[in-house]
């Protein structure tokens, strides 16, 4: 969901969202209320430091929660350290925003290019407590999911799996948009969660039998080993798939067709892995040319966090979008 903010009285809209967006995935009342706090937070910095700008609410497929995203193309900040301290303001104001951000989520970071604009995330589960994580201590996975202009749910889906020697990641894109590509992309996404544990093109099979009854949709399956330095890709139709090294990007294969129509036979592709690789995955809705060297130090951020960054630079606007990135927690980012 988006909400552009640009007057105060677009932060109570947003917060309203959220909240309804908050009960239907089953949050406590303590639970919408820090969400409430939280979203206000952020769309209020977006009015004071960036004239304008847009929240975005996406739904955590595991464990369940929300993102939240305040993103703009402002002034940006020169020092986010010290914006993020509590009563540092640049807008006549107690200053207490990002820092009750940070308390009050889960998880929350900020990254910021003077010049370009700002953007801020933060996560919050629907058990306050929760500590699986996004998806695990091994692995970091986040991604922005934003529905074309006027809809109400978006056509574009993600989901993870993860297994002791692996984590398998899904992107979906359900053809065209509004409720009935919505409606192929939650198909394709119950298919996947029934079948993670098998091969990516194996999966790929049931989907393609699972959803002839809708309009079809592209999907694509990346499942990372880390114990053999590998990621096996299997991909049908325009979803776009790159492994981004500090040296270098690796370009995924997809092949022609669609997921529940016409399909073909799915292949597998295998690739290196590095412990330092940063995997983005996004549907059509997103243009391909980006680098993430271009954002200084975006590398280094958590995935949902560079998720939001290279939508904001890459959305066409003309569909859903969305942007998947997965990476290893342990590893130095430097990308």
């Amino acid at each position: 969901m988006e909400i552009a903010v640009t007057v105060p009285t677009h932060a109570a809209e947003a917060r309203r969202v959220a909240v309804r967006l908050a009960i239907e995935l089953g949050f406590n009342e303590a639970g919408q209320a820090n969400l409430a706090l939280v979203v206000t937070e952020i769309a209020t910095n977006l009015v004071k430091h960036a004239r304008s700008g847009r929240v975005v609410l996406s739904a955590l497929p595991y464990p369940p929660g929300i993102d939240i995203f305040g993103i703009d193309s402002g002034p940006g900040m020169t020092n986010v350290s010290e914006c993020m301290r509590d009563g540092f303001s640049t807008a006549e104001s107690a200053g207490t925003g990002l820092g009750s951000i940070r308390r009050l989520a889960s998880q929350m970071d900020v990254h910021s290019s003077p010049g370009l604009g700002t953007a801020v995330w933060a996560r919050c589960f629907v058990e306050a407590r929760d500590t699986r994580g996004s998806p695990s201590a091994r692995y970091d996975a986040g991604a922005i999911v934003v529905p074309y202009q006027g809809c109400t749910e978006s056509g574009d889906a993600w989901r993870w799996r993860e297994f002791e020697d692996r984590i398998s990641v899904l992107a979906v894109d359900g053809l065209g948009h509004g409720p009935g590509a919505a409606e192929a992309a939650r198909a394709a996404a119950g298919v996947f969660e029934a079948n993670a544990a098998l091969s990516a093109a194996a999966i790929l099979r049931e989907m393609d039998n699972a959803v002839h009854h809708t309009r079809g949709a592209a999907a694509a399956i990346a499942q990372i080993v880390p114990g053999k330095r590998e990621l096996i890709f299997s991909g049908i139709g325009n979803i776009a798939g790159v492994i981004v090294n500090s040296d270098s990007e690796q370009h995924l294969v997809s092949m022609n067709g669609i997921v529940g129509a016409h399909m073909g036979k799915p292949r597998e592709f295998t690739y290196p892995w590095r412990p330092t690789s940063i995997l983005v995955l996004h549907s059509d809705g997103v243009r391909s040319k980006w680098r993430l060297s271009d954002y200084n130090g975006l590398g280094s951020k958590p995935a949902a966090l560079i998720a939001a960054v290279l939508w904001r630079e890459a959305a066409r606007g003309t569909d859903d979008a969305a942007v998947v990135v997965v990476r290893e927690r342990s590893a130095d980012h430097g990308a």
